[in-house]
């Protein structure tokens, strides 16, 4: 019955990481289309619009910035033009947040692991014979020695992830 549990606080601890990783990335790209209608109006969709010619926006494209054709079209020997002084604080704050944000998903992500190996442990330790279901389907007993590896493996776990 624990290794059922063992099996589901791993599995629920797994699942919370994707979905920590995956709403991660989801938000990291946040696109939208914006053009101007027939009069004068600035509109924005997540969808491009037929019959208009839309912009793409990305998190990566700072909004309101447009890149000029012209620059999309020098030569390699043309010198690349400088940042002002203030797109360079903007590029210094955007880097700050996204490693404060990359911070915060990994010290989540440690804690979660923390937890699990926490778990393991405890279930480990606290029953002499730990009930596994193999690949075939067979229910068997861990023997000492794969008992004494798990062990190891939820103390390398806290070790690691445990601060």
């Amino acid at each position: 019955m624990m290794v059922y549990i063992r099996h589901l606080a791993s599995t629920v601890g797994m699942f919370g990481l994707i979905l920590l990783l995956y709403s991660a990335n989801s938000s990291a790209e946040d696109e939208y289309y914006t053009w101007v209608d027939q009069d004068g109006v600035v509109n924005y969709s997540e969808r491009n619009p037929q019959g208009f010619e839309a912009r793409l926006i990305t998190r990566s494209q700072r909004f309101g910035y447009q890149r000029d054709k012209t620059i999309e079209k020098q030569t390699p020997t043309q010198p690349a033009p400088s940042l002002t002084e203030e797109e360079e604080r903007d590029i210094d704050v955007e880097i700050a947040t996204q490693t404060t944000r990359i911070h915060q998903e990994i010290a989540a992500a440690e804690k979660s692991n923390c937890n699990i190996g926490k778990l393991n442990l405890a279930q480990l330790e606290s029953y002499n014979r730990i009930k596994v279901q193999g690949i075939d389907g067979q229910v068997r007993v861990l023997t000492e020695e794969e008992k004494q590896s798990k062990v190891d493996a939820a103390k390398k776990t806290i070790t690691e992830n445990c601060r």
